[in-house]
């Protein structure tokens, strides 16, 4: 994959590296760059065995900015539709941030010029919308499609920006706002535009540069190759009733790397997971009350999601027959 030297600030001078640790707790790999725990500037990568890619980081910046985050490389021509969650499907601005819908969007890629005159842009490139590359708002997630591998982006971090890409410029110097270095960056500030006739500047407050305030943090996962989709929900659930306990098994799933296994006492649930990401297809739920029905599905789990609930089955456990004796007067004999 041609994705790299990243993650590096999109603003000022690059970060100072004090120390480069990796190591393995037996299930991940890890490589972090200067401490999380005590620098300002730092980042922390942790490999996963199902392929994914977790990126950690913060740093520290102050002052008026053009733009507050993270970037890296990657060729744009080998990017051909991105599908994405968070605003769209038009780009945002500083200035420019409502109306867009928070939805799953996609699109082709496209070389837009807009505010170009017909008699100035290529020959080469159409007038497709909406325009592809640019800034996007309240990201979730984002796809893109490439010539190499898909390249998938997921975030837990609230309002952040993806940018994706440098658009051309339409030769208006007060439209055409200056983007971060990099092609793919992860913002927590993004620049504003102006219009044919008046530079950004020229506006309100909500058109001025971004004012950084110190500590800044994010997360990312990055997947680089075709996702596994969610897995098919488990067939074949049987469950056997004993003293005590109920025993269940099920038919593997294709792609499923686990099993969650849920319980209820009232068909139809809800359920309550009992075991989950097993690694085998049978499962004892054990310490139950006699006398009583349980209810039972299975679900099966991978990197990407749990599927659906098998269908419900039900076992109930034996009552317990109580027993009656005496003992005789003696104590010498016992009588039932």
């Amino acid at each position: 994959m041609s994705f790299n030297n990243g993650p590096r600030p999109v603003t000022g001078s690059a970060w100072n590296v004090t120390s480069v640790t990796n190591y393995s707790d037996g299930t991940n790999y890890y490589v972090e760059v200067n401490d999380l725990a005590s620098a300002t500037n730092a980042f922390l990568w942790t490999l996963r065995p199902d392929g994914w890619l977790k990126l950690n980081y913060q740093y520290s910046l102050t002052g008026s900015q053009s733009w507050m985050g993270v970037t890296f490389d990657y060729p744009s021509n080998n990017v051909t539709r991105m599908s994405w969650l968070g605003q769209g499907p038009y780009r945002n601005y500083k200035n420019r941030l409502a109306g867009q819908e928070v939805f799953v969007h996609t699109k082709a890629t496209n070389y837009t010029s807009t505010g170009r005159s017909p008699l100035e842009r290529p020959n080469n490139t159409s007038w497709v919308y909406p325009e592809f590359a640019g800034y996007y708002g309240q990201l979730y997630w984002a796809t893109l499609q490439t010539t190499e591998q898909p390249i998938t982006i997921i975030t837990p971090t609230t309002n952040l920006f993806f940018r994706v890409l440098t658009p051309p410029g339409s030769g208006n110097a007060n439209s055409d706002t200056v983007y971060p270095p990099g092609s793919i960056s992860l913002l927590h500030g993004i620049s504003p535009i102006g219009d044919k006739f008046h530079s950004a500047a020229s506006y309100g407050p909500s058109a001025q540069l971004n004012v950084a305030a110190g500590l800044y943090v994010g997360e990312a996962s990055f997947f680089f190759g075709p996702l596994l989709p969610i897995p098919a929900a488990p067939d074949g659930l049987t469950a056997t009733a004993g003293v005590s306990q109920v025993n269940l098994s099920w038919n593997s799933v294709a792609g499923a790397t686990g099993y969650n296994l849920k319980r209820s006492t009232v068909g139809g649930g809800a359920y309550t997971i009992i075991a989950s990401n097993l690694n085998s297809l049978t499962f004892t739920s054990t310490g139950l009350l006699n006398g009583a029905t349980f209810y039972y599905v299975v679900t099966a789990v991978n990197a990407n999601g749990e599927s659906k609930s098998s269908l419900q089955v039900s076992a109930t456990t034996p009552a317990l027959s109580p027993v009656f004796g005496s003992i005789s007067p003696s104590g010498s004999s016992l009588v039932f």
